[in-house]
């Protein structure tokens, strides 16, 4: 995302592999560019790697992967075939999108039209030669394109031939989930630009956005649960060689009670930097233990998108909850959170990411029902607390 920017190398890829596993990494995606010598928008769809980047073959960097004890992953956009693309000459015409005839173009790329057999098969035949071949497990599935109302093939509403489309994509998503049971699929989609419950009834997780500002994503790391199951909440995690440390260990807390996703130069970190990841890391998977049994809660309510304060909360069943509390430029030195489900109870709070307390205090009203926060260092800022219910 803010590493390599779709110019993945052997050369540049090995360090960062060694680095993730370092860190405790489950899964490593090589990302977009994979694919292609140079400029690739406009030419991909047949999905082969690129010699020039891969001297030794993509297969060694996949090997590479494996051998630190990580899944590895591609990135895949595969509705979209490149106006340059050999396919474009080569698949038959109702095999895209159309309208009046012509077959859509948007910003070099023609889109899929999944009703087609012929577009199936392709698909079909790329994903099985990427999971047979390479032995992926992993793909990243992007849609950059924005082709409009639809296509009016044969004469029908451009809206109706657009629907029947997503049928389709979704029948081919359980067909590919039916052959390839243990490939795992994240629905990245331009950042969310498709998330929608018919994609996420077949896909594992939803990377929630595209931004880049561990300060700005705090906003939509806090909100996702309002529209995602947590345990599909796929929250960028964007540590820096060089970053204030507040803002290092905010940029890990924004994936904590999500799924994370770890991105930037680890390779390039000082053995403290590198601790901070290893943590977070840490953390997350023990969150990740007990999200599918969690809710979310917003003792602040809803985040607005420059809230100075933003709070969300994940309420674990019998293991008690994580509540992880932003304090952004612009804010006060305090804040009171209303829970008022605990009213009256005996609460243990403490710091659960990170381990250190510094800077951050907090004391619990069982009468008001209220967590007070007070924060003595400058913003921005970040922690995650656990709660737990004395018995």
């Amino acid at each position: 995302m803010n590493t390599l920017m779709g110019n993945p190398t052997t050369e540049k890829l090995l360090p960062l592999i060694d680095a993730a596993a370092e860190v405790g990494a489950e899964y490593f995606c090589i990302d977009a560019g994979w694919y292609a010598e140079g400029h690739w928008w406009d030419t991909v769809g047949e999905w082969l790697p690129a010699p020039g980047r891969f001297p030794g073959g993509i297969t060694e960097v996949i090997d590479h992967i494996r051998e630190r004890g990580m899944v590895a992953g591609l990135w895949l956009e595969p509705e979209v075939i490149g106006v340059n693309s050999p396919l474009a000459a080569t698949l038959p015409d109702d095999a895209f999108f159309s309208r009046r005839g012509i077959r859509v173009a948007e910003h070099g790329r023609h889109l899929l039209d999944l009703r087609s057999p012929a577009a199936r098969a392709h698909l079909d035949s790329v994903v099985d030669r990427l999971v047979a071949d390479y032995g992926v497990e992993f793909f990243k599935m992007d849609y950059n394109t924005m082709t409009g109302a639809g296509s009016d093939l044969n004469g029908e509403a451009p809206g109706h031939g657009l629907l029947e489309h997503n049928r389709a994509l979704l029948r081919w998503l359980d067909a590919v989930q039916s052959r390839h049971p243990n490939l795992l699929i994240e629905n990245c989609a331009s950042g969310a630009m498709r998330m929608d419950y018919a994609m996420m009834s077949r896909l594992h997780m939803q990377s929630t956005s595209d931004q880049q500002d561990p300060v700005i994503y705090a906003s939509i790391a806090a909100a996702a649960p309002a529209s995602l199951l947590p345990e599909q909440a796929g929250n960028w995690a964007y540590p820096q060689a060089g970053m204030e440390p507040e803002l290092l260990t905010l940029s890990l807390v924004n994936a904590i009670l999500g799924r994370m996703y770890l991105s930037g130069y680890l390779n390039r970190m000082s053995p403290d930097e590198v601790e901070m990841v290893r943590e977070g890391v840490a953390a997350q998977k023990v969150v990740v233990a007990d999200i599918e049994r969690s809710h979310a809660f917003w003792p602040l309510g809803l985040p607005g998108w420059e809230d100075s304060w933003v709070c969300l909360g994940l309420d674990v069943a019998d293991h008690g909850a994580y509540l992880t509390v932003w304090r952004r430029p612009g804010a006060g030195e305090q804040v009171v959170l209303p829970l008022p489900t605990l009213r009256g109870t005996e609460l243990s709070v403490a710091s659960f990411f990170p381990s250190r307390q510094a800077g951050w205090d907090w004391s619990w009203d069982a009468a008001a029902g209220e967590l007070t926060v007070t924060v003595s260092i400058e913003a921005p800022s970040a922690r995650v607390l656990k709660l737990e219910v004395a018995r």
